[in-house]
């Protein structure tokens, strides 16, 4: 079972199985089953909540929650632990075999993320952007 909490502090607990994985295909055409899908919903913070409205359709049901109340409990903190509870969710869903793979694929997304991340914060604080900025705005005669 994967679980997240959100800003309206609901607790969403799913699993994932074929049953879920046919629903996203049939209402989103997004097949968790691809790869791919892995940094698609790591860093599109909308596919991941709808394939979360989804997945937590049963419960959200039960609950009276709408697509639109939904989305307005998930930005920021609560992104982040939906997005692990997510793919967590798939690693467990796939073959034994394949989970290890998984796991490096997820890893490997958070690492060049945590990377470029870096990168942006080492450009911005050596002031280059500043002078780009000062550059252009004295070409362009501002």
């Amino acid at each position: 079972m994967s679980k997240f909490t959100d800003n309206a502090g609901r607790e969403w607990v799913f699993t994932i199985t074929v049953d879920d994985v046919r629903r996203v295909r049939k209402k989103l055409e997004v097949d968790l089953l691809d790869v791919d899908v892995f940094p698609q919903l790591a860093s599109d913070p909308i596919l991941l909540a709808d394939v979360l409205f989804v997945l937590c359709l049963p419960q959200a049901d039960a609950d009276g929650i709408t697509d639109e109340d939904f989305g307005r409990g998930l930005g920021g903190d609560a992104i982040d632990e939906a997005t692990e509870a997510v793919l967590d969710a798939l690693v467990n869903f796939s073959r034994s075999a394949k989970r290890a793979t998984l796991r490096k694929v997820i890893d490997k997304q958070k690492a060049l993320e945590a990377r470029g991340l870096e990168a942006a914060e080492t450009y911005l604080a050596s002031g280059q952007a500043e002078k780009e900025m000062d550059a252009a705005i004295k070409k362009a005669g501002l």
